[in-house]
């Protein structure tokens, strides 16, 4: 299986640049020694292999309708390009915090403003049994309370807004959380990435 990941956009100089996490890079390896990473420029050719393949919406920026800027809008325009394409090409995909919410974007979701979610752990709590939960951290000034009809909410935080959905058929993941950095329920995060990726 080969895992893309796709980058969060910076600017430098005036010039929109892609920049890749290393700690994201190097929590994937733990799946998979097949790591690629694409952006706007090469996605349709190298996801055009032949591999079992994932497409990793990374966190980082803001959607355009809450920030309107350059970076964020050439990153919105990039990455619903790549949301229709692996959609269309069946390919598994997984959106994390901001790549959440962009996969929220096209599919409608209901967003609000929210406080005390950036730099912290919180619980989050299991939609199908609700003594289970996961202590997670948050990096979000904007949260999802809505999703739809196609997706299954997994984990909720206290105030209600969706930290993890599923959309079975369509072969999407979306976490609010990051997986790549610490966690206090780390093992139990990296074991929920794991059944999703079916390694």
């Amino acid at each position: 299986m080969k895992i893309f990941i796709s980058p969060k956009y910076e600017i430098k100089n005036d010039i929109v640049n892609y920049t890749y996490e290393t700690t994201l890079i190097n929590y994937f390896k733990k799946f998979s020694n097949k790591i690629e990473l694409i952006n706007n420029n090469n996605f349709i050719k190298k996801l055009s292999c032949r591999n079992k393949k994932v497409v990793v919406l990374s966190g980082g920026n803001d959607l355009y309708k809450f920030k309107q800027n350059k970076i964020n809008l050439d990153r919105e325009i990039y990455e619903r390009k790549l949301i229709k394409f692996c959609l269309l090409n069946k390919i598994k995909l997984i959106g994390i915090c901001k790549g959440f919410q962009q996969i929220g974007e096209v599919f409608k979701f209901n967003f609000i403003k929210v406080n005390k979610h950036v730099r912290k752990n919180h619980k989050i709590f299991s939609k199908e049994k609700k003594e289970k939960y996961l202590n997670v951290n948050s990096y979000h000034n904007y949260a999802i309370v809505k999703t739809n009809k196609n997706f299954k909410d997994l984990y909720v935080s206290k105030d209600g807004s969706v930290e993890a959905s599923i959309n079975i058929k369509k072969n999407i993941l979306g976490l609010m959380f990051h997986p790549e950095r610490k966690n206090l329920d780390q093992k139990k995060v990296n074991k929920f990435l794991k059944n999703y990726l079916k390694v």
